[in-house]
């Protein structure tokens, strides 16, 4: 397990501009994956979610 309050700052850093509240996704036209929402993120692994991390995920998520 990683440190939470780093992953917060990283998140904030990196994620937060398209993903949550940011503006990125409104512009883009996009809606990005729920995190609060078990419905959505229950079916990923934790390989999945690094892979989307380190890897990018299509045209709109960068690595």
């Amino acid at each position: 397990m990683g440190d939470p309050v780093v992953g917060m700052k990283l998140y904030h850093t990196y994620c937060q501009v398209c993903d949550g509240e940011g503006i990125m996704a409104q512009l883009m036209g996009i809606t990005p994956i729920d995190h609060t929402n078990p419905n959505e993120t229950n079916p990923l692994s934790n390989a999945d979610i690094i892979n989307s991390i380190l890897k990018g995920k299509g045209r709109y998520m960068p690595a």
